[in-house]
Protein backbone atom coordinates (compact mmCIF):
# COMPACT_ATOMS: atom_id res chain seq x y z
CA UNK A 1 0.00 0.00 0.00
CA UNK A 2 3.24 2.20 0.67
CA UNK A 3 4.11 1.86 -2.51
CA UNK A 4 0.51 2.64 -4.26
CA UNK A 5 0.21 5.89 -1.97
CA UNK A 6 4.41 7.04 -2.93
CA UNK A 7 3.78 6.18 -6.65
CA UNK A 8 0.07 8.70 -6.41
CA UNK A 9 1.26 11.36 -5.06
CA UNK A 10 3.64 11.96 -8.07
CA UNK A 11 0.55 12.23 -9.95
CA UNK A 12 0.07 8.86 -11.61
CA UNK A 13 -3.50 7.70 -11.33
CA UNK A 14 -3.93 4.35 -9.50
CA UNK A 15 -6.20 1.24 -10.22
CA UNK A 16 -6.14 -2.14 -8.82
CA UNK A 17 -7.65 -5.22 -8.88
CA UNK A 18 -7.47 -7.70 -6.24
CA UNK A 19 -8.90 -11.46 -5.63
CA UNK A 20 -12.64 -10.79 -3.73
CA UNK A 21 -14.89 -13.42 -3.07
CA UNK A 22 -17.29 -15.43 -5.23
CA UNK A 23 -19.82 -12.54 -5.86
CA UNK A 24 -17.46 -9.79 -5.80
CA UNK A 25 -17.45 -9.04 -9.46
CA UNK A 26 -18.14 -5.26 -10.09
CA UNK A 27 -17.70 -4.31 -6.22
CA UNK A 28 -14.89 -1.58 -5.76
CA UNK A 29 -14.19 1.81 -4.00
CA UNK A 30 -12.20 4.08 -3.54
CA UNK A 31 -9.50 5.26 -0.89
CA UNK A 32 -6.90 8.16 -1.18
CA UNK A 33 -7.33 8.45 -4.96
CA UNK A 34 -6.72 4.83 -5.35
CA UNK A 35 -9.49 2.96 -7.34
CA UNK A 36 -9.86 -0.36 -5.87
CA UNK A 37 -11.74 -3.31 -8.11
CA UNK A 38 -12.50 -6.81 -6.45
CA UNK A 39 -12.79 -9.67 -9.02
CA UNK A 40 -14.30 -13.29 -7.99
CA UNK A 41 -11.71 -15.90 -7.48
CA UNK A 42 -11.22 -19.57 -7.82
CA UNK A 43 -8.93 -21.49 -5.92
CA UNK A 44 -8.23 -24.76 -6.70
CA UNK A 45 -4.59 -24.97 -5.72
CA UNK A 46 -5.16 -24.67 -2.20
CA UNK A 47 -5.24 -29.00 -0.96
CA UNK A 48 -2.04 -28.68 -2.68
CA UNK A 49 -0.07 -25.77 -1.44
CA UNK A 50 -1.65 -25.67 1.65
CA UNK A 51 -2.46 -21.59 1.20
CA UNK A 52 -4.91 -19.72 -0.38
CA UNK A 53 -3.83 -19.78 -4.30
CA UNK A 54 -6.86 -17.98 -5.99
CA UNK A 55 -7.05 -17.73 -9.52
CA UNK A 56 -8.85 -14.20 -10.33
CA UNK A 57 -11.71 -14.10 -12.87
CA UNK A 58 -12.93 -11.69 -15.63
CA UNK A 59 -9.08 -10.12 -16.18
CA UNK A 60 -9.25 -9.40 -19.20
CA UNK A 61 -12.98 -7.33 -18.63
CA UNK A 62 -11.14 -5.10 -15.73
CA UNK A 63 -8.07 -3.99 -17.89
CA UNK A 64 -10.34 -3.23 -20.84
CA UNK A 65 -12.43 -0.98 -17.98
CA UNK A 66 -9.84 0.85 -16.70
CA UNK A 67 -7.65 0.74 -19.67
CA UNK A 68 -4.09 1.80 -18.07
CA UNK A 69 -0.90 2.79 -19.78
CA UNK A 70 0.89 0.37 -18.03
CA UNK A 71 -0.43 -3.07 -15.95
CA UNK A 72 2.02 -3.92 -13.25
CA UNK A 73 1.51 -7.09 -11.19
CA UNK A 74 3.37 -7.98 -8.31
CA UNK A 75 5.00 -11.13 -8.34
CA UNK A 76 5.28 -14.23 -11.04
CA UNK A 77 4.43 -16.81 -8.91
CA UNK A 78 0.62 -16.57 -9.12
CA UNK A 79 -1.29 -18.01 -12.24
CA UNK A 80 -3.37 -14.48 -11.69
CA UNK A 81 -0.41 -12.47 -12.62
CA UNK A 82 0.41 -14.81 -15.75
CA UNK A 83 -3.50 -13.86 -16.73
CA UNK A 84 -2.98 -10.43 -16.49
CA UNK A 85 0.50 -10.40 -18.42
CA UNK A 86 -1.35 -12.38 -21.09
CA UNK A 87 -4.63 -10.32 -21.30
CA UNK A 88 -2.50 -7.55 -21.75
CA UNK A 89 -0.22 -8.20 -23.86
CA UNK A 90 -2.94 -9.33 -26.47
CA UNK A 91 -4.19 -5.67 -25.78
CA UNK A 92 -0.73 -4.47 -26.71
CA UNK A 93 -0.54 -2.99 -23.57
CA UNK A 94 2.72 -3.05 -21.75
CA UNK A 95 3.02 -4.95 -18.44
CA UNK A 96 5.50 -4.87 -15.99
CA UNK A 97 6.32 -7.36 -12.86
CA UNK A 98 8.47 -7.07 -9.93
CA UNK A 99 10.04 -10.19 -9.01
CA UNK A 100 9.76 -10.48 -4.84
CA UNK A 101 12.35 -13.43 -4.80
CA UNK A 102 12.19 -16.15 -7.22
CA UNK A 103 11.62 -19.00 -5.25
CA UNK A 104 10.04 -19.70 -2.25
CA UNK A 105 11.39 -22.88 -0.45
CA UNK A 106 8.29 -24.42 0.99
CA UNK A 107 9.26 -28.61 1.15
CA UNK A 108 10.11 -30.92 -1.15
CA UNK A 109 6.71 -31.44 -3.25
CA UNK A 110 5.96 -27.28 -3.14
CA UNK A 111 9.66 -26.75 -4.23
CA UNK A 112 8.97 -29.40 -7.54
CA UNK A 113 6.25 -27.93 -8.18
CA UNK A 114 7.52 -24.61 -8.53
CA UNK A 115 10.56 -25.61 -10.65
CA UNK A 116 8.14 -26.92 -13.18
CA UNK A 117 6.12 -23.73 -12.83
CA UNK A 118 9.11 -21.40 -12.98
CA UNK A 119 10.02 -23.38 -16.41
CA UNK A 120 6.77 -23.37 -17.95
CA UNK A 121 4.57 -20.67 -16.84
CA UNK A 122 6.62 -18.12 -15.05
CA UNK A 123 9.30 -18.50 -18.48
CA UNK A 124 5.90 -17.42 -20.49
CA UNK A 125 5.40 -14.27 -17.96
CA UNK A 126 8.90 -13.72 -18.27
CA UNK A 127 8.64 -13.49 -22.03
CA UNK A 128 5.14 -11.52 -22.34
CA UNK A 129 6.49 -8.55 -20.05
CA UNK A 130 7.58 -5.34 -21.41
CA UNK A 131 9.81 -5.12 -18.13
CA UNK A 132 10.78 -7.12 -15.07
CA UNK A 133 11.86 -5.09 -11.94
CA UNK A 134 13.65 -7.37 -9.38
CA UNK A 135 14.44 -6.34 -6.29
CA UNK A 136 18.49 -8.16 -6.23
CA UNK A 137 21.32 -8.40 -8.52
CA UNK A 138 20.97 -12.43 -7.48
CA UNK A 139 16.98 -12.20 -8.71
CA UNK A 140 17.78 -10.46 -12.02
CA UNK A 141 20.29 -13.39 -12.71
CA UNK A 142 17.99 -15.89 -12.03
CA UNK A 143 15.27 -14.69 -14.32
CA UNK A 144 17.81 -14.12 -17.18
CA UNK A 145 18.78 -17.57 -16.78
CA UNK A 146 15.08 -18.77 -16.94
CA UNK A 147 14.67 -16.53 -20.01
CA UNK A 148 17.96 -16.66 -21.53
CA UNK A 149 18.87 -12.89 -21.29
CA UNK A 150 18.68 -9.70 -19.29
CA UNK A 151 18.02 -7.01 -21.58
CA UNK A 152 14.42 -6.09 -20.33
CA UNK A 153 15.37 -6.88 -16.71
CA UNK A 154 16.01 -4.16 -14.02
CA UNK A 155 17.03 -3.96 -10.79
CA UNK A 156 14.42 -1.61 -8.40
CA UNK A 157 14.93 -2.27 -4.53
CA UNK A 158 12.60 -1.80 -2.05
CA UNK A 159 11.56 2.07 -0.82
CA UNK A 160 12.18 3.45 2.95
CA UNK A 161 10.58 6.49 4.22
CA UNK A 162 13.46 8.03 5.24
CA UNK A 163 11.40 10.88 7.24
CA UNK A 164 9.45 7.81 8.91
CA UNK A 165 12.66 5.67 9.61
CA UNK A 166 15.61 7.77 11.12
CA UNK A 167 17.62 7.35 14.35
CA UNK A 168 16.27 8.93 17.69
CA UNK A 169 18.47 11.61 19.33
CA UNK A 170 19.01 8.84 22.53
CA UNK A 171 19.66 5.28 21.57
CA UNK A 172 18.48 2.14 24.16
CA UNK A 173 22.57 0.98 24.24
CA UNK A 174 20.69 -3.16 25.53
CA UNK A 175 17.64 -3.13 22.49
CA UNK A 176 18.31 -5.56 20.44
CA UNK A 177 15.33 -5.75 17.68
CA UNK A 178 14.05 -8.03 15.35
CA UNK A 179 10.64 -7.72 12.51
CA UNK A 180 8.77 -9.82 10.37
CA UNK A 181 6.70 -12.79 10.24
CA UNK A 182 7.46 -15.37 12.58
CA UNK A 183 7.73 -18.31 10.54
CA UNK A 184 10.52 -21.12 10.09
CA UNK A 185 12.64 -19.30 7.17
CA UNK A 186 13.52 -16.25 9.25
CA UNK A 187 15.79 -18.81 11.88
CA UNK A 188 13.91 -17.75 15.00
CA UNK A 189 14.96 -20.58 16.42
CA UNK A 190 19.03 -20.20 15.58
CA UNK A 191 18.55 -16.46 16.91
CA UNK A 192 16.94 -17.57 20.14
CA UNK A 193 20.22 -19.85 20.69
CA UNK A 194 22.22 -17.02 20.02
CA UNK A 195 20.30 -14.43 22.54
CA UNK A 196 20.78 -16.83 25.16
CA UNK A 197 24.22 -16.95 24.73
CA UNK A 198 24.04 -13.56 24.65
CA UNK A 199 22.01 -13.01 28.00
CA UNK A 200 24.87 -14.71 29.68
CA UNK A 201 27.55 -12.35 28.56
CA UNK A 202 25.21 -9.12 29.01
CA UNK A 203 23.31 -9.19 31.91
CA UNK A 204 20.78 -5.52 30.55
CA UNK A 205 20.20 -6.62 26.85
CA UNK A 206 16.77 -6.84 25.97
CA UNK A 207 15.55 -8.55 23.05
CA UNK A 208 12.07 -7.40 21.02
CA UNK A 209 10.55 -9.03 18.27
CA UNK A 210 7.69 -7.19 16.43
CA UNK A 211 5.40 -9.08 14.38
CA UNK A 212 3.34 -12.26 14.29
CA UNK A 213 2.89 -16.00 12.76
CA UNK A 214 2.14 -19.27 13.03
CA UNK A 215 5.64 -20.47 15.04
CA UNK A 216 4.56 -17.55 17.69
CA UNK A 217 3.64 -20.27 20.48
CA UNK A 218 6.26 -22.53 19.76
CA UNK A 219 8.85 -19.74 20.41
CA UNK A 220 7.15 -18.23 23.30
CA UNK A 221 7.62 -21.88 24.39
CA UNK A 222 11.38 -21.74 23.49
CA UNK A 223 11.75 -18.83 25.24
CA UNK A 224 10.18 -20.40 28.59
CA UNK A 225 12.39 -23.34 28.43
CA UNK A 226 15.94 -20.99 28.02
CA UNK A 227 14.74 -19.48 30.75
CA UNK A 228 14.45 -15.90 28.74
CA UNK A 229 11.12 -14.17 29.85
CA UNK A 230 12.09 -11.46 31.48
CA UNK A 231 14.51 -10.43 28.55
CA UNK A 232 12.05 -11.23 25.51
CA UNK A 233 9.17 -9.38 24.56
CA UNK A 234 6.83 -10.24 21.87
CA UNK A 235 5.28 -7.39 20.74
CA UNK A 236 2.96 -8.73 18.26
CA UNK A 237 1.93 -6.72 15.00
CA UNK A 238 1.60 -3.13 15.31
CA UNK A 239 1.60 -0.13 13.15
CA UNK A 240 4.04 1.33 11.03
CA UNK A 241 4.55 4.71 13.37
CA UNK A 242 5.54 2.15 16.31
CA UNK A 243 7.73 0.54 14.13
CA UNK A 244 9.43 3.31 13.45
CA UNK A 245 9.68 3.99 16.71
CA UNK A 246 11.10 1.40 18.30
CA UNK A 247 13.79 0.47 15.24
CA UNK A 248 15.03 4.58 16.09
CA UNK A 249 15.61 3.55 19.74
CA UNK A 250 17.35 0.53 19.04
CA UNK A 251 21.22 -0.24 19.25
CA UNK A 252 21.09 -3.78 16.93
CA UNK A 253 18.79 -5.30 14.86
CA UNK A 254 19.06 -9.17 14.22
CA UNK A 255 18.15 -10.99 11.25
CA UNK A 256 19.12 -14.88 11.04
CA UNK A 257 17.12 -15.81 7.75
CA UNK A 258 17.67 -18.66 5.77
CA UNK A 259 16.70 -17.11 2.41
CA UNK A 260 14.83 -13.75 1.33
CA UNK A 261 14.21 -11.41 -1.18
CA UNK A 262 14.80 -7.86 -0.17
CA UNK A 263 13.84 -7.68 3.29
CA UNK A 264 12.37 -4.38 4.06
CA UNK A 265 12.50 -4.19 7.97
CA UNK A 266 16.64 -4.66 7.16
CA UNK A 267 16.38 -1.47 5.25
CA UNK A 268 14.34 0.03 7.97
CA UNK A 269 16.30 -0.89 10.55
CA UNK A 270 19.52 0.28 8.62
CA UNK A 271 17.53 3.71 7.70
CA UNK A 272 16.98 3.98 12.00
CA UNK A 273 20.93 3.92 12.10
CA UNK A 274 21.24 0.08 13.81
CA UNK A 275 23.74 -2.15 12.49
CA UNK A 276 22.55 -5.32 11.13
CA UNK A 277 23.62 -9.19 12.42
CA UNK A 278 22.28 -11.04 9.95
CA UNK A 279 22.80 -13.90 7.46
CA UNK A 280 24.87 -14.09 4.41
CA UNK A 281 22.52 -14.55 2.05
CA UNK A 282 21.52 -13.04 -0.99
CA UNK A 283 18.84 -10.16 -0.46
CA UNK A 284 20.66 -9.14 2.84
CA UNK A 285 24.20 -9.31 1.62
CA UNK A 286 23.05 -7.17 -1.17
CA UNK A 287 22.64 -3.93 1.61
CA UNK A 288 24.39 -5.25 4.90
CA UNK A 289 28.48 -5.37 4.27
CA UNK A 290 30.50 -7.01 6.51
CA UNK A 291 32.80 -4.67 8.82
CA UNK A 292 31.09 -1.89 7.49
CA UNK A 293 27.29 -1.11 8.52
CA UNK A 294 27.35 -4.63 10.13
CA UNK A 295 28.30 -8.35 10.49
CA UNK A 296 27.52 -10.95 8.01
CA UNK A 297 27.26 -14.50 9.53
CA UNK A 298 26.72 -18.18 8.16
CA UNK A 299 22.93 -18.92 8.48
CA UNK A 300 21.80 -21.52 11.21
CA UNK A 301 25.36 -20.37 13.16
CA UNK A 302 23.98 -19.83 16.48
CA UNK A 303 27.32 -18.75 17.84
CA UNK A 304 28.74 -16.58 15.05
CA UNK A 305 25.21 -14.63 15.70
CA UNK A 306 25.69 -14.06 19.53
CA UNK A 307 29.20 -13.31 18.73
CA UNK A 308 28.47 -10.66 16.06
CA UNK A 309 25.75 -9.13 18.87
CA UNK A 310 28.13 -9.38 21.58
CA UNK A 311 30.68 -7.55 19.20
CA UNK A 312 28.12 -4.43 19.25
CA UNK A 313 27.03 -4.42 22.62
CA UNK A 314 30.75 -4.07 23.85
CA UNK A 315 32.03 -1.55 21.63
CA UNK A 316 29.96 1.92 21.78
CA UNK A 317 31.95 3.61 18.94
CA UNK A 318 32.09 0.31 16.78
CA UNK A 319 28.37 0.09 16.76
CA UNK A 320 27.68 4.29 16.59
CA UNK A 321 30.04 3.54 13.82
CA UNK A 322 28.09 1.00 11.66
CA UNK A 323 24.69 2.91 12.44
CA UNK A 324 25.86 5.55 10.62
CA UNK A 325 27.21 3.59 7.75
CA UNK A 326 24.41 2.01 7.59
CA UNK A 327 22.21 4.63 7.18
CA UNK A 328 24.13 6.70 4.30
CA UNK A 329 22.87 3.53 2.46
CA UNK A 330 19.44 3.94 2.67
CA UNK A 331 19.54 7.67 2.20
CA UNK A 332 21.49 7.57 -0.77
CA UNK A 333 20.06 4.01 -2.74
CA UNK A 334 17.03 3.49 -1.29
CA UNK A 335 14.98 6.30 -0.69
CA UNK A 336 11.50 6.71 -2.14
CA UNK A 337 12.14 9.12 -4.37
CA UNK A 338 15.34 7.76 -6.09
CA UNK A 339 13.21 4.35 -6.05
CA UNK A 340 9.98 5.41 -7.97
CA UNK A 341 12.33 7.54 -10.31
CA UNK A 342 13.49 4.50 -11.42
CA UNK A 343 10.08 2.78 -11.88
CA UNK A 344 8.61 5.77 -14.00
CA UNK A 345 11.40 5.75 -16.26
CA UNK A 346 10.31 1.72 -16.57
CA UNK A 347 6.91 2.79 -16.92
CA UNK A 348 7.57 5.31 -19.28
CA UNK A 349 10.20 3.45 -21.35
CA UNK A 350 7.89 0.47 -21.69
CA UNK A 351 4.62 2.10 -22.59
CA UNK A 352 6.53 4.25 -25.47
CA UNK A 353 8.23 1.34 -26.40
CA UNK A 354 5.12 -0.37 -27.14
CA UNK A 355 2.55 2.29 -28.42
Amino acid sequence: MEFLQKIRERGHKISVLLGGWEGATGENFAENDIDFYFASTRDVFSSITGTPYPILRNVSHYIRMVDPDVVHVNSHLFLSSYSAVDASHLMGIPSVVTVHGVMVKRGLILDVLQGIYLRTVARLLFEKVSAVMCLTESDAESVAHIVGGDDKIFIVPNGVDTELFKPASVKDSNLITWVGRLVPEKGLVYLFRAMQMVFEEHGDARFVLVGDGPLRTELMNLVNKFDLTSRVDFVGSVGRVKVAELLSKSSIFVFPSLREGLPLSVLEAMACGVPVVGSDIPGVNDVVKHGENGFLVLPRDSKALADGVSALLDDDRLRRGFGEEARKVIVDNYRWDIVLSKVEKIYKETAERIR
